[in-house]
């Protein structure tokens, strides 16, 4: 095995354990994968903790065919998002999909990040768009998703979580903290009768001024 995919392997398990540990996952809900190359990914398997992965769990999948190298563990059952969104988005170094607790729970309300509540997201991470309930695994919310990720970082997927990308994993991991702060302080915010969002000239004016290059796209 190559030195370069025994770290990958290695950062999947602390990323896992992080995820697990702040109960953005509970029990064996989420996955993670990173592209080794450009032809191969590693993703995380089915039926697994993702506290207690180990590095010989993570399934080496081809991008493109879908197929599985010298594993007898089952790739997780969102595979096809994760193949999706590699296959249509080259930019895509990584994906996580979790379920932080405000962050699903706004997911489950209807809520999505169209406007900024806090100057951060704008920086990191954009606009956060939702999109309808598929079922897990299921061929249309991975299209509905890779789609959706041609031109966000994040999407939410209504009644499930959140799927966040990236171009390495403890940016992406990151981007996911400020995206579940970000979503307890809306809801919050709900409870309190008032959401207070930043004007957009603001928000255009601050990234300038940052050297940010981003479109901020229509949800």
């Amino acid at each position: 095995m190559a030195e370069d995919e025994k770290t990958l392997r290695k950062l999947i398990c602390k990323i896992g354990k992080e995820l697990y540990k702040h109960q953005y996952t509970v029990a064996s809900d989420g996955n993670i994968s990173a592209k080794l190359d450009d032809r191969y990914i590693l993703i995380t398997p089915t039926g697994k903790c993702k506290g207690k992965l180990v590095e010989s769990d993570l399934i080496k999948m081809d991008i493109e065919t879908g197929s599985t190298v010298e594993s007898k563990l089952s790739p997780s059952i969102e595979y096809r998002l994760h193949l999706f969104s590699y296959r249509k988005n080259n930019g895509i170094r990584c994906i996580i999909h979790a379920h932080p607790p405000f962050t699903t729970t706004c997911a489950v309300s209807g809520f999505s990040m169209t406007e900024f509540i806090l100057p951060e997201i704008a920086i990191y991470i954009g606009k956060v768009p939702l999109v309808s309930y598929e079922n897990p695994g299921s061929v249309e919310l991975a299209e509905s998703v890779s789609e959706k990720l041609k031109n966000f970082r994040a999407v939410l997927m209504a009644n499930h979580g959140i799927v966040v990308t990236g171009n390495n994993l403890w940016q992406t991991y990151f981007n996911l903290e400020r995206l579940e702060f970000a979503f307890k302080v809306l809801y919050l915010s709900e409870l309190l009768g008032k959401v207070n969002t930043i004007e957009l000239a603001k928000i255009e004016k601050m990234l300038k001024e940052s050297n940010t290059p981003r479109k901020l796209h229509t949800c």
